[in-house]
């Protein structure tokens, strides 16, 4: 009898030993799919233009539902911007001139493509790398997302007139000076909870200094 509880208690420890062991494997590798605590983000300055850069297998399709779109690409990169200036290689001051004085149609550009950002974009190029909490990267994305605009069956609305509907779809926002594609950027990620300080960013340097400025912020909070 006693040899009997000795070996069921024996038996009993091997059992909790590997179950502990099995629950400490899954907490130092999660799962494959299961969600990240963040994710990273890239702001890159295009001459006068910026855009935002996700991996496409970050992004959930519960936030933004249309990038399922993009799921043969491994990232995308996102802008937004005046439909004529932004799609158009003629008479770029004259259309310069009108989307800044007159409130205009915008669009969102969407861009995929498959090598690293930094490969993708050039060295030299100027880009900031955030890395976000898994909350505010949907928040982001979430924010995005609702800059569509959309017709009656809630679809995302390509612009047809410049030759590329199959990167640049409208945009619910008007066009102007103090509403121009770095602001909206600053815009977004501050709506996201990055601590954009400055209140009005016009020129895509501003934004990426401000950028840079945050995610130094980020960084000494974490600390």
């Amino acid at each position: 009898m006693l040899l009997n509880q000795e070996l069921t208690c024996i038996t009993s420890m091997k059992l909790f030993s590997l179950l502990s062991a099995l629950i400490l494997i899954g907490a130092v590798f999660p799962a494959h799919g299961q969600d990240k605590d963040s994710y990273e983000v890239y702001l890159v300055k295009l001459g006068w233009h910026s855009t935002l850069v996700f991996k496409v297998s970050d992004i959930n399709t519960e936030d933004w539902p249309e990038i399922s779109r993009w799921n043969h690409y491994r990232y995308v990169h996102v802008g937004w911007g005046d439909e004529a200036f932004y799609q158009s290689s003629d008479d770029l001051a004259l259309l310069a001139v009108r989307a800044v004085l007159l409130p205009t149609q915008s669009v969102i550009r969407i861009a995929g493509f498959y090598s690293p950002p930094e490969e993708y974009f050039g060295k030299n190029r100027s880009m900031v790398r955030l890395r976000i909490s898994s909350f505010k990267y949907s928040l982001l994305i979430q924010e995005i997302s609702g800059c569509f605009l959309r017709d009656e069956e809630n679809q995302i609305i390509s612009s047809i007139d410049y030759g590329h509907p199959e990167q640049f779809f409208l945009s619910c926002e008007t066009y102007h000076f103090f509403r121009n594609c770095n602001t909206w950027m600053a815009k977004r990620l501050r709506a996201a909870g990055l601590p954009m300080r400055k209140r009005l960013i016009l020129t895509s340097g501003q934004l990426l200094r401000e950028a840079d400025r945050s995610k130094s912020l980020m960084q000494c909070n974490e600390e």
